[in-house]
């Protein structure tokens, strides 16, 4: 999560119950690395002062879901359009992304590539983040 500029034009203009579901206590969820589809989608929203905002295909609490023919059929018949990227590279993980409150680096749910992500803030940036629970040392 990050601080978010209500008024800046990409959020400013989004409905009520969008800006509701995307914001939290004045933060903003962002997916980081998502690859370079979702980095050309993101580029061509902020040339035009709008955002790229999905959901992360699944039902609450039904799990991950890390092919495009395991989403279920009421969020496949919601989307606008699927593409489907076959098996998603962080299947092994089998868990939902790692979030990071970037304010206070308080790590917000331990989940994929968390082990590398904590490897990079130390390495290139001396942050430490609480080792992850759920891992045997």
């Amino acid at each position: 999560a990050a601080k978010v500029h209500i008024d800046h034009p990409a959020i400013a203009n989004l409905p009520e119950d969008t800006l509701n579901q995307t914001t939290h206590d004045g933060t903003l969820a962002m997916l980081l690395n998502a690859g370079p589809l979702m980095d050309n989608i993101a580029r061509l929203a902020f040339a035009d002062n709008r955002m790229a905002i999905g959901s992360s295909a699944n039902v609450s609490l039904q799990g991950v879901k890390f092919r495009a023919t395991e989403i279920e059929q009421q969020i496949l018949d919601a989307a606008d359009i699927t593409i489907d990227y076959g098996l998603m590279r962080w299947n092994r993980y089998n868990h939902s992304s790692t979030m990071i409150n970037v304010s206070d680096m308080e790590v917000i749910r331990y989940g994929s590539c968390f082990d590398l992500i904590d490897d990079i803030l130390q390495t290139h940036f001396d942050i430490v983040l609480p080792p992850n629970p759920y891992e045997a040392t």
